[in-house]
């Protein structure tokens, strides 16, 4: 019955994620509009309702977390952000919500941000990210907050911050060091040369690439393969990890201080090249 019940309560479909369980394993899946929860409160309980039932099932082990396909690329940030830039030059845009202030809604995004990779690293259970298409220096953050790191084989990383006239966002600034070493960071962040998924693994941003056929199911088989550690085990590691968040804290409301959305440049069209 209690069974039952965690799968009942944490199971959820709609139009921005899905969420169900499967041997213990709990998986959100994100939609395409996962720029529009950022900003949205109504969309953002329901993913943080599923992190903390998520937390407290006694039968969900693993948490894994699947975006679709570029639903944190850079098409789709250009979007959301030309939406911003019209509604600051006062410009009429179909895409953005009229009632939301540019400066809000920018200041939304990263506190989102915020909250989500700050409650992945003190997460109590073993987090998997699984990215495929293209993912944005801010959403790279987010999957670096994670314990485990899977790709699809097309999946390619862009720091286009540069080019709209941001900072890194995400903690990225603070997190990608971490695993790359202050100088490799420096160079990603500053020069924003695209890093496809065999690159990302070879630097250790990526666990494990595999193809983009069935790529869901392949993420459960692999999410199922962590499921019998030790929970207190991972808890109390994680706790060790995570010893230093005041120190990120600090570094977050620094990042949205220089968050400006008045310096938010973009070209009339998406340009990639």
């Amino acid at each position: 019955m209690a069974r039952e019940a965690d799968e009942k309560i944490f199971d959820f479909h709609g139009d921005t994620l899905d969420s169900y369980t499967e041997s213990g394993v709990g998986v959100i899946h994100f939609k395409d509009k996962v720029f529009e929860m950022s900003v949205d409160f109504a969309l953002q309980s329901i993913l943080f309702e599923r992190i903390k039932i998520a937390a407290e099932s006694k039968e969900i082990k693993v948490l894994l977390m699947i975006s679709g396909h570029s639903a944190v690329g850079e098409e789709k940030n250009y979007r959301f952000l030309k939406g911003v830039v019209d509604s600051r030059d006062g410009v009429e845009n179909s895409d953005f919500q009229a009632d939301i202030d540019p400066v809000m809604a920018l200041s939304r995004v990263d506190s989102t941000l915020n909250q989500f990779i700050l409650t992945m690293l003190q997460y109590n259970k073993f987090v998997i990210s699984a990215v495929r298409g293209s993912v944005v220096t801010e959403f790279l953050g987010t999957i670096l907050a994670a314990d485990y790191r899977i790709a699809s084989e097309d999946t390619v990383f862009s720091f286009p911050h540069l080019k709209w006239g941001l900072p890194p966002r995400g903690a990225t600034g603070y997190l990608l060091p971490r695993y790359l070493g202050f100088a490799k960071a420096k160079e990603l962040l500053l020069r924003g040369k695209p890093v496809d998924a065999p690159t990302a693994k070879q630097i250790n941003l990526l666990d494990i690439i595999i193809p983009a056929e069935s790529f869901e199911e392949r993420c459960l088989e692999i999410a199922k393969g962590f499921t019998d550690i030790p929970s207190n085990v991972i808890s109390m590691t994680k706790k060790l990890f995570a010893s230093n968040i005041k120190e990120l804290e600090e570094y977050l409301r620094l990042e949205s201080e220089l968050t400006n959305v008045y310096q938010l440049k973009l070209p009339p069209e998406l340009n990639n090249e």
